[in-house]
């Protein structure tokens, strides 16, 4: 479907058909439009126009059921004010395989672009585990945030064992994740870090699993460490398909959830996650989903500001 003209939602009218979109149409607009009540629909493309929702109701875009690969994934900052600002944008990019192959990662500060990394995975042949990655910094505003760098990858029996990352000149370093396998599930992994001029740092993630998913995850780093309780539900894991013999993940969700070999940590998706570490800091992710099952966003509460995250996917 698609509208007319500019104007309401709730407005026949501006409707091709005469009619106003319903959960199972997708909508393609030609012109701006007011959503003035609760309205929803199966897929929404902008076109370029505008969509303005006003206070009190809600758009509800229930998705395709074919759509099952992340296409991008944007957080919110939710506690500075009546609209929220950008936090991130992860947009992920995909070759013919259905293999993630790059992810443009922007992160904003009071709505400005502050810092955009590029990766890249690269594969051989038609194997769906990467052999390399290389991350690249397009944009900066200060020299501490991450440097570029290039992961090597090395596996035994389809299992990851060594993940090996060189840093650039102008953050020199290197890091060699040793990750333990008995018994088909990873207990843990440790980080070995050097840095110039020369210094040598250890961490340890250890793991703790139930059914195939991690339930607690406990990283032991200077100066301290950060535990992680996960619960789940029946929900499908977008990417599990992809790495189903890769179930770790250090940083999920706050960057990317199932990039090539990080963050695919689980059988199901977690309904909840509670994180604290060593500064007493805590946080509380609680998830929703799409009709078809796959997360649709995440609220993520913290004592330094709330936010959410939305999930945008492909086929």
């Amino acid at each position: 479907m698609t509208n007319v003209k500019p104007g309401n939602w709730s407005d026949n009218s501006i409707w091709s058909g005469n009619t106003i979109p319903g959960s199972n149409d997708e909508v393609l607009l030609n012109f701006d439009v007011v959503v003035d009540i609760d309205a929803a629909c199966l897929l929404l493309n902008s076109n370029g126009h505008h969509v303005t929702i006003n206070a009190g109701v809600n758009l509800i875009i229930t998705g395709n059921a074919a759509d099952t690969l992340l296409a991008r994934y944007v957080e919110l900052y939710d506690s500075g004010g009546p609209v929220p600002d950008t936090s991130s944008i992860n947009d992920f990019i995909y070759d013919s395989l259905k293999r993630n192959t790059s992810i443009d990662s922007k992160y904003f500060l009071d709505g400005i672009l502050d810092r955009e990394y590029y990766t890249t995975f690269f594969y051989e042949g038609s194997s769906t585990l990467p052999f390399k990655k290389i991350r690249t910094t397009l944009l900066a505003t200060s020299p501490s945030y991450y440097a570029d760098g290039t992961s090597y990858y090395s596996y035994s029996n389809g299992q990851l064992v060594i993940d090996s990352t060189v840093a650039s000149e102008t953050n020199p370093g290197s890091a060699a994740h040793y990750i333990y396998w008995p018994g088909g599930e990873i207990t843990q992994t440790v980080y070995d870090y050097s840095s110039v001029p020369p210094a040598v740092y250890v961490d340890t993630v250890t793991m703790e699993y139930l059914n195939g998913n991690i339930t607690h995850q406990a990283a032991e780093h200077y100066p301290g460490v950060n535990d992680y309780f996960y619960e789940y539900d029946d929900h499908p894991n977008p990417f599990f398909h992809t790495q189903n013999k890769i179930v770790f993940s250090y940083t999920y969700p706050f960057y990317s959830l199932g990039t090539a070999v990080e963050d695919v940590f689980a059988k199901n998706n977690a309904t909840s996650i509670y994180e604290s570490d060593y500064e007493v800091y805590s946080s509380t992710q609680v998830y929703e989903y799409k009709a078809n099952g796959y997360p649709k966003k995440v609220v993520i509460s913290s004592p330094d500001g709330d936010s959410y995250g939305l999930y945008f996917y492909t086929h």
